[in-house]
Formats: C-alpha cells, sequence, structure tokens
C-alpha cells in the first residue's frame, strides 16, 4: 500500500508483485480489507459482546485515517478475517472445536512457548494437546472410533474424558498452597512500634486494609472455619481474616471440566450465599481452573484484589495451570490404577 498508494504516478506503476501461496493472495486480501473498513465507517461505532458503550477504544474512521493509520487499519482487518474463518472452521468441528463454548476463561493468556516446547516432556506435551481437543484414548473415544465398547476396568461405565479428569478428582492439594504462596501477607507491626499512616491508592490490593491478617489453608487436613469468626461446617479451601478490622475473604478453588467452569462458579457462590448474607464483612471468591490447565478469569480478578499484578499475575496463572496440567496427567496414567477408582 505505500507504493500503490503513492501521490506520485511512477511510483505507483513500479509497485512490485506480491505472489503468495495457492489459498491466499495478498490483493484479495487487502481488497477485502478494505471493502470492510469501508462498509464500517457507513455502519458507524458498535459495541460486541457484553461491553458497554464506551469501553471498546475507537478507531480512527477510514475516511479520516492518514496514511499509517490505513497500512494499520489493513493489516489488523486482514488478521481478524483470517481469525474469523480459523474460528468458523472450528466451530465446524463437533469434538475439536469444542473450545469455542468455553466461558469465563483466559484461553488467550494460555500459551506455549518454543522453550516450553523444547524443556516439556514429550508424553506430557502430548497429553495436553491431546486433552484440550478431547483426543486421547478414553472408553467414549475408542466406542467412536473403533466401535468397541471398553467400558472402563474400574467402574464398568463407559466413561468420556470429562469423567475421569474431573470425577476422580476430589481436590488438587497444590492449587491452593500455590495460590496462597502468591499472597504478600502484610507483616505485623512490632511491640512498640507505631503502625506507619498512608494513603491507600485506588488499585491497592485487599490486604493493605489490616495489618494482622491470618491465612488457614485445606492442606494434609481438612480446614476448619476459625470459630473466632463464626460457627459453620463448611470446609473452604482458603480462609483470610483480621480480626482487627473482622474482615473475612473465603476462598472456594474448583477445578471443573472447562465446558462446566461457568456452573462451577455460580454454584460455589451460591453454596456461600447464605453465609455472606449473615454477616456482612465475610466475602465469598469462587475460583476455577480447567482440569486441561486453562485459568478461569475469576482466579485472575482473585490475584489482582490480593495485589498480585504485572510479571507476578504472569507466573503466578502460569504456575496454577501448571499445576492442573500435572494433576490431569498423572490422573489419566492412573485412570486403570484401582485406588483412583470412583466412589
Amino acid at each position: 500500500m505505500t507504493l500503490t498508494e503513492s501521490e506520485d504516478a511512477i511510483i505507483q506503476t513500479a509497485a512490485p508483485r506480491v505472489v503468495a501461496g495457492r489459498k491466499w493472495t495478498p490483493s484479495e486480501a487487502v481488497r477485502s480489507a478494505k471493502s470492510a473498513l469501508y462498509l464500517r465507517d457507513v455502519v458507524g461505532q458498535v459495541q460486541h459482546r457484553r461491553a458497554g458503550f464506551g469501553l471498546i477504544p475507537r478507531t480512527p474512521p477510514w475516511h479520516k485515517a492518514t496514511s499509517a493509520q490505513k497500512r494499520q487499519l489493513v493489516v489488523e482487518e486482514i488478521r481478524r478475517q483470517e481469525e474469523g474463518e480459523r474460528y468458523a472452521k472450528a466451530v465446524s468441528m463437533a469434538k475439536q472445536g469444542k473450545w469455542t463454548n468455553w466461558e469465563g476463561l483466559e484461553k488467550k493468556k494460555k500459551k506455549l512457548s518454543w522453550r516450553d516446547i523444547w524443556q516439556m516432556d514429550g508424553a506430557r506435551l502430548s497429553f495436553i494437546i491431546r486433552a484440550t481437543y478431547d483426543l486421547l484414548p478414553s472408553p467414549q473415544n475408542l466406542k467412536e472410533w473403533y466401535g468397541e465398547d471398553p467400558a472402563c476396568s474400574l467402574c464398568k461405565v463407559l466413561r468420556d474424558l470429562a469423567s475421569i479428569l474431573e470425577q476422580r478428582r476430589t481436590t488438587i492439594n497444590n492449587l491452593p498452597q500455590t495460590l496462597a504462596g502468591q499472597v504478600n501477607l502484610t507483616k505485623f507491626v512490632p511491640a512498640g512500634q507505631h503502625q506507619e499512616h498512608y494513603t491507600t491508592p485506588k488499585d491497592a490490593s485487599i490486604l493493605q486494609s489490616a495489618r494482622d491478617w491470618k491465612l488457614e489453608v485445606d492442606l494434609d487436613k481438612k480446614l476448619v472455619f476459625p470459630l473466632e469468626i463464626v460457627a459453620t461446617t463448611f470446609q473452604p479451601d482458603i480462609v483470610l481474616w483480621s480480626p482487627t478490622t473482622k474482615l473475612v475473604y473465603v476462598v472456594e478453588l474448583t477445578v471443573p471440566w472447562e465446558e462446566g467452569v461457568e456452573e462451577a462458579h455460580e454454584r460455589k457462590k451460591n453454596k456461600y450465599f447464605d453465609l455472606a448474607a449473615e454477616a456482612s464483612q465475610i466475602s465469598i471468591f469462587a475460583g476455577e481452573v480447567g482440569c486441561r490447565g486453562f485459568v478461569a478469569t475469576s482466579i485472575t480478578r482473585l490475584l489482582r484484589k490480593m495485589g498480585v499484578k504485572g510479571y507476578s499475575l504472569q507466573q503466578a496463572i502460569k504456575s496454577i495451570s501448571s499445576v492442573a496440567e500435572k494433576s490431569s496427567n498423572w490422573l489419566w496414567i492412573k485412570r486403570k490404577d484401582p485406588i483412583w477408582a470412583i466412589r
């Protein structure tokens, strides 16, 4: 476009002819992108999905954009159209395209770099890729592929991958520890010293409201809800509270099948609804991590509220995702072990 749309007629004719493969022609892609941008000018600014008015940044209209902006708009539109074609192809696939129905997940943050691939064990890499698209040889898939009836050797029922990874998982003991490890608790003020006064920024962590936080995590033994807060039979994964401010944060972690993340979130929130209604100081956080390592947006919100941001947030999400992947991989390897039988 730099040459073909130049004001000099000689430069316009000097533009080289770009040749690509048989399935994609640059000139046709640019022409299609320009037509879409012209149409967007006619339609005007619109909102997408659940975003309200003004939440989507405005792009310069085509008829007012500079030459550099037009080139950038065309490149972005070509990428958007190519991604739309890939998405449409994925939707048409009954099994491999199920990820298009996932909601509430940080799908774009689930990435495998070349460094991760080279450092990863081949068996684990194979599990991650095939589990994401539900192509592992589960009893249900073997029946579809070969017409056999290889029922589960433990429960004598035709199980799919979701049943193996989700129903046989009571909890991932390392997840609460991994999440709690990202929270930098405020230390006590030593005796004889005065607490420093400071202003709390708007995006500050919820932990900055007190200096005497206590933390209980469901690890190695069942967590008993602290009696100094309230007497209840609930056993959440993490309880964080401050005796002075009377603030309590209850964290419930779930590792559901990716298609059931939204349902699991609502189920956990409703479970503690009465408890939160009795005491306004109690806040409930329900976080989900998919069986195949896809972290839900609820986990990201929770970590940000705890003050985990930037690079630390990326590392925390990667660590939590890795724990879920390794646990699911172990469940898959031990799927025929009698100790993992569904009871």
